[in-house]
């Protein structure tokens, strides 16, 4: 459940309304001779200042794929050719429908979040179960585990609201 939250709080991290970090574009996936690879791995990206992030394709034939790529990665970002290898990429100021955008994504994280909460909780009351205890013991553990589960569900609750709330300030 741990990893999880960790999980959440680093994709949440991404999310830093109006100011360029390079974790924007964590998810967005390249398609490169065939097979999908993370934009980490076909392009550097760093911060030229604090509204623009630089993107440096490691192959120059790569330009117009990870342009695309970028483009279509729903994050509402669309990329300039600086030269031949470099992208410049400028983060849009906070538009209503941007922030909704970050809202709808923030959502769809913490949802993903709580399933694997309530899966590893399944995961944790089965191989209880299988374990040869009293009933009255059984009891207290399952009771152990949803206490865990419910104080992880609160924190992802918990974060995701602190982050609407700094999204919306800006």
């Amino acid at each position: 459940m741990k990893k999880g939250l960790e999980k959440f709080k680093e994709e949440l991290a991404a999310f830093r309304p109006g100011r360029a970090n390079p974790g924007i574009l964590e998810g967005v996936v390249v398609s490169h001779r065939g097979a999908r690879v993370a934009l980490s791995e076909a392009a550097q990206v760093t911060v030229k200042d604090p509204r623009t992030l630089m993107v440096i394709v490691n192959d120059e034939t790569l330009l117009l794929v990870v342009d695309k790529a970028i483009r279509n990665a729903g994050l509402g970002l669309n990329p300039l050719k600086q030269d031949a290898a470099v992208l410049r990429v400028p983060i849009p100021p906070m538009t209503k429908e941007f922030k909704e955008s970050i809202h709808k994504k923030i959502g769809q994280y913490a949802e993903r979040t709580r399933v694997h909460i309530r899966n590893v909780r399944k995961d944790a009351k089965t191989a209880l179960r299988k374990i040869k205890l009293s009933d009255a013991e059984k009891q207290k553990h399952e009771n152990d585990i949803q206490l865990v589960t419910d104080a992880c569900m609160k924190q992802v609750e918990d974060i995701s609201a602190s982050k609407l709330k700094d999204i919306d300030q800006d």
